[in-house]
């Protein structure tokens, strides 16, 4: 008999109203056979919706636009050139790992809303991850070259894009880390970084499978504020190069960007690949980085919108237990990794500090979440029956 007693951590949300969250699929996101990065193959509004489970919609990204739509958003699609427009009305505008250029229009449209208070969470991959064989990669790209660099270095070729704008640069070729795999554990060590110690959980580990890294120019334009890492290459100084997660204040809006699309992909959709999603603190922390950017406050330094609590559980002779650290009446839900209902747990046990559930189940060695109403969806790992 296996007996596991663990403390994780329980997040209890400050209500934020529901945001709309805008994915990009307009800049050939689906135009190769080995890949995809996109929610959903429908577009405007990913089908069915609402979704019940992680899988309902049909991308690698589904579990992670399935996560935000627990969290109370509004997932929709753009399959249209970007324009102010397009635009109105969106919280959040992420986009991963583009195959096509875009416009000077487009990046003016993109900046203008980020400035005005709109957020941008952008994608990259390696360097030569051309995944449509128009010479393009996802780093030249967001930097707005004015001709690819996957096999000649920039030398006098501006960046139009995301460093003039947003104070990122993505190594290209003759820059070093441009095309990197690794499990990066030199994460920031202040205590207050939402991103790292945030909503869902503490970050030590966030998993490369051939990623870019960025450079930063805090000073780049005088909108730019607070540009900054929060993990960087194993073993190198945290200072503004060598970056895998990077954040910026900008205007009235938030940038944040990340240098690989694997820890998104979940396994699913039209095409194959592994689930990173679930590798090491990927899930948390792309989560955190989201819920950051659709947060009301404004610092990385510092975030008040979040509060850590440990839950305790414990799973022995098929019986299951949780403690969780606060009263509530309400029923809990335990699902697995693709969100199906696994069991559903009302209180056997209330005081004015605690609350508790047990059930008899026969749980396999896999992963769980608990769910409701007054919880963050919380991992447990491993259970052993």
């Amino acid at each position: 008999m296996i007996v596991k007693y663990l403390i994780i951590t329980l997040l209890i949300p400050v209500c934020l109203p529901g945001a709309t969250i805008l994915f990009d699929q307009a800049h050939s996101q689906t135009n190769w056979s080995s890949y995809d990065f996109i929610v959903d193959d429908n577009a405007p509004v990913p089908q069915p919706y609402p979704p019940t489970s992680a899988h309902d919609w049909n991308g690698q990204l589904s579990t992670w636009g399935y996560e935000l739509y627990l969290a109370g958003h509004t997932i929709r699609i753009n399959t249209d050139f970007i324009t102010p427009g397009v635009l109105d009305g969106i919280d959040l505008l992420i986009i991963p790992e583009p195959q096509d250029t875009f416009s000077l229009q487009e990046m003016d449209a993109i900046e203008d809303f980020v400035v005005n208070g709109g957020n941008l969470f952008i994608i990259a991959d390696h360097n030569s991850s051309d995944r449509n064989h128009n010479d393009w990669d996802s780093p030249s790209i967001f930097n707005g070259f004015v001709n690819p660099h996957i096999t000649t270095p920039p030398g006098a070729d501006t960046s139009r894009f995301i460093k003039p704008r947003f104070g990122f640069y993505l190594h290209v070729n003759g820059d070093p880390y441009n095309a990197y795999s690794d499990s990066f554990t030199n994460v920031s060590n202040n205590n207050q970084d939402p991103i790292i110690y945030g909503f869902y959980g503490e970050v030590d580990t966030f998993t490369y499978h051939q990623g870019d890294v960025f450079t930063v120019f805090p000073n780049y334009n005088l909108n730019l504020d607070s540009v900054r890492g929060h993990i960087w290459v194993n073993n190198k100084p945290q200072n503004n190069t060598l970056i895998i997660v990077a954040t910026a204040l900008v205007g009235n809006g938030k940038v944040a960007g990340i240098g690989d699309s694997s820890p998104f992909c979940d396994g699913s959709g039209p095409t194959t690949h592994e689930n990173n999603w679930i590798e090491h603190d990927n899930r948390e922390l792309i989560l955190n980085t989201s819920r950051w950017l659709l947060d009301q406050g404004t610092s990385t330094e510092e975030s008040q919108h979040y509060c850590l609590q440990p839950i305790n559980y414990s799973y022995s002779g098929n019986q299951l237990f949780i403690c969780i650290p606060f009263y509530t009446d309400q029923s809990i839900i335990l699902t697995d990794l693709s969100g199906r209902i696994i069991a559903e747990l009302s209180p056997c046990n209330l005081n004015q500090h605690t609350t508790e559930y047990s059930i008899h189940i026969n749980l396999q060695s896999s992963v769980y979440f608990i769910r409701g109403n007054n919880i963050n969806p919380i991992k447990l790992i491993n259970l052993d029956s």
